[in-house]
């Protein structure tokens, strides 16, 4: 249950809304600025304000140019109004021009695995995301990209993939904490610590053991109609679309360790 609010704590809360439409209005792109107004509605329950903040921040991820935060912010409101139209012709746009396919369709996600078609290497896509939040220089960055590519290029076909988190760990660019903090925050997921979970075998099993190595996915859970899959990267397009188009119902994603998933995937599909 909400903690009720003191009538002091909303009128601060209302002083804090109308402080910062002003400065929304006069700098649309100030993007941290906007996310306190929305963080604001957020409090008041003013749900339909927030997800306009949201479209604002956004848009303004657009113009700055990061367009991969752009993608998680349409994809936070898709979370909560999967029917948004606006948000799904914007997330579709933006999604054909970063290389990925059209992840709110199953049926066109199928089709555009059958079809071949190419997506970007989410590793890539992960590395522009830390630049864009100054937590790697560009050469720390091409750095890391090499050590994975090397590491995956030298792993065994029936062992999971070395994940870039942990990459990043090991040289001391990034702690896993640290980054997985940001990606948490960012992208708005939910992490979700696999390592004291109970994955059901059954479902972890709907994804081909193949593709759950080379991606470090894995479905964990159902609840209802929603399956519930972890991952490390939320920018591997391939995965997210391979799994919708795998699983019947509404998927929610969580982040995860990426020490956690692996041996989770160990476990369900037995290597040693």
């Amino acid at each position: 249950m909400a903690k009720k609010r003191s009538s002091a704590e909303n009128e601060s809360l209302l002083q804090t809304v109308q402080m910062f439409e002003v400065i929304a209005d006069t700098q649309p792109n100030d993007v941290q600025s906007l996310e306190i107004l929305k963080e604001a509605y957020v409090n008041l329950e003013r749900d339909a304000d927030a997800v306009g903040v949201s479209k604002k921040i956004a848009h303004a991820y657009v113009q700055l140019g990061q367009l991969s935060s752009a993608i998680l912010e349409y994809e936070g409101i898709l979370q909560k109004f999967p029917d948004d139209a606006e948000s799904l012709a914007a997330l579709g746009e933006l999604e054909s021009k970063m290389g990925g396919g059209g992840g709110a369709n199953n049926a066109a996600a199928a089709q555009a695995l059958k079809s071949g078609e190419q997506y970007e290497d989410p590793n890539e896509a992960l590395v522009r995301f830390l630049q864009e939040h100054q937590l790697l220089s560009e050469k720390d960055a091409k750095n890391a990209l090499d050590a994975v590519q090397s590491a995956v290029h030298e792993t065994a076909p029936d062992r999971p993939v070395p994940s870039l988190i942990s990459i990043l760990g090991e040289r001391g660019l990034s702690a896993p904490e640290k980054t997985l903090s940001l990606l948490a925050e960012k992208t708005r997921l939910p992490y979700v610590p696999l390592s004291i979970y109970d994955v059901d075998s059954a479902k972890a099993t709907m994804v081909d053991k193949d593709f759950c190595l080379k991606h470090l996915v894995l479905p964990f859970d159902q609840i209802s109609k929603t399956t519930l899959v972890a991952t490390v990267n939320p920018f591997d397009a391939h995965a997210k679309n391979h799994v919708e188009s795998e699983t019947d119902g509404k998927i929610q994603w969580y982040l995860t360790d990426p020490l956690d998933l692996t041996k989770a995937i160990k476990d369900i599909f037995r290597i040693s």
